[in-house]
């Protein structure tokens, strides 16, 4: 986590908690297509434009001012939307440590 996502939810955590409102939001300032996914990965067919309306969203929220996020998030590089939101947590599995943070500590000698 950098300095620049301290404190900001992940885009999953803002999928998970749109509204309503939020969807019509973003409905009427991109159109239907930053929904659109492929049938067999279920995937967004465009995930810049779909991240890129997770970051409308938190903008949104945090500032009340429909016009003013969607300016932002729309003038935003693609680069910094990337980087907008921090990564997911690794979720651990000791049965299975794929990652090194599932992995149990080894004794130091």
């Amino acid at each position: 986590m950098t300095e620049q996502t301290a404190g900001k939810p992940t885009a999953d955590e803002v999928f998970s908690s749109m509204n309503y409102y939020d969807e019509q939001a973003v409905f009427k300032a991109m159109g239907s297509e930053w929904m659109d996914v492929n049938p067999v990965t279920e995937m967004p067919l465009r995930p810049l434009l779909f991240l890129r309306a997770m970051v409308f969203i938190d903008l949104r929220r945090r500032s009340d001012d429909h016009a003013s996020a969607w300016e932002q998030a729309s003038l935003m590089p693609i680069s910094d939307v990337q980087a907008y939101f921090p990564d997911a947590p690794t979720e651990l599995d000791p049965e299975d440590p794929e990652t090194e943070e599932g992995k149990e500590p080894t004794p130091s000698a």
